[in-house]
């Protein structure tokens, strides 16, 4: 994570945790199992933002080693994982450094994660260094939510991209779940520009080693569906880094169009969800 592009959320890191949600236990089971991880495993984990995956990776028993560049947000991570059972915890250390800053052992840890981080990291440098930190077959899973457009929440969906595109200009795609799908796995040859595009619906830029350094590619994915008040959908894009970069009068309209819009849809905002985690394992040559 470069210098200043993944420290946006820490002011408002009690929100992220309350209102983000978490990773299926299902999806985290299945990347585990193709991991070949069992109790005492040692995994790294890129941008553990809140410690949403990380306190599921210490349920299952595993040492984590944790990057955090954000103050605030690494120390949410820590108070929610104090509170796990004491018949679950394990070790656990949560670094306030990006992964570009991080003096990482070279095939130290038995897989890597990173949730909906990624993106923050240098192209040039990321893949690279995760490789370097596994072994060969070593596991490297990126997980995301993404938002998939379909019948049910199509009119929620299309009246929030519209609230933000009258009051910053800006829009981004949404598409069907299975656009998700087939747009990542007509990219395998490149894990970088599959995760790109599973993550922004674009390919940008490669990640450089990508393609020679990780193979194998697998994609699990879980279809879920959520509603929401007009408070609690305020709540959530209140941790949207959109949301957050708004001036504070264009925030409090923002807000105000959001919450006509939920009262105009009967009170209640949909919003379906694909839960994507790509796995890809190490391969040979080792990086330089």
């Amino acid at each position: 994570m470069t210098s200043g592009r993944g420290v946006v959320f820490g002011a408002h890191a009690s929100e992220y945790d309350r209102a983000r949600p978490g990773y299926p236990s299902r999806l985290v089971e299945s990347v585990s199992r193709r991991a070949g991880l069992r109790r005492g495993s040692r995994v790294l984990e890129i941008g553990c933002g809140t410690g949403q995956l990380t306190r599921s990776l210490a349920r299952r028993g595993y040492t984590v080693h944790a990057l955090e560049p954000d103050p605030g947000m690494a120390g949410q991570a820590r108070r929610a994982l104090f509170t796990i059972a004491s018949g679950h915890r394990s070790p656990v250390e949560i670094a306030e450094q990006t992964l570009e800053q991080a003096d990482l052992l070279d095939g130290g840890y038995d897989a890597a994660f990173s949730a909906s981080a990624f993106h923050w990291v240098d192209p040039d440098l990321g893949w690279v260094k995760v490789a370097r930190a596994l072994p060969h077959g070593g596991r490297f899973t990126l997980l995301s939510h993404l938002i998939v457009d379909d019948a049910w929440s199509s009119a929620s969906m299309r009246g929030l991209l519209a609230v933000y595109e009258r009051r910053t200009g800006n829009s981004w795609p949404i598409r069907s779940a299975a656009q998700v799908v087939d747009g990542v796995t007509q990219r395998w040859e490149d894990v970088s520009l599959a995760w790109s595009f599973a993550e922004t619906m674009r390919s940008n830029t490669p990640g450089r080693g990508a393609h020679e350094l990780f193979g194998e590619p697998h994609l699990d994915v879980a279809p879920w569906r959520i509603t929401f008040n007009a408070a609690e959908l305020i709540e959530l894009q209140r941790t949207r880094a959109t949301h957050i970069r708004l001036g504070p009068e264009d925030r409090a309209a923002v807000e105000d169009d959001l919450a006509g819009l939920v009262e105009r849809l009967g009170g209640v905002f949909r919003q379906s969800h694909l839960s994507v985690a790509l796995s890809v394992a190490r391969i040979s040559p080792r990086p330089d």
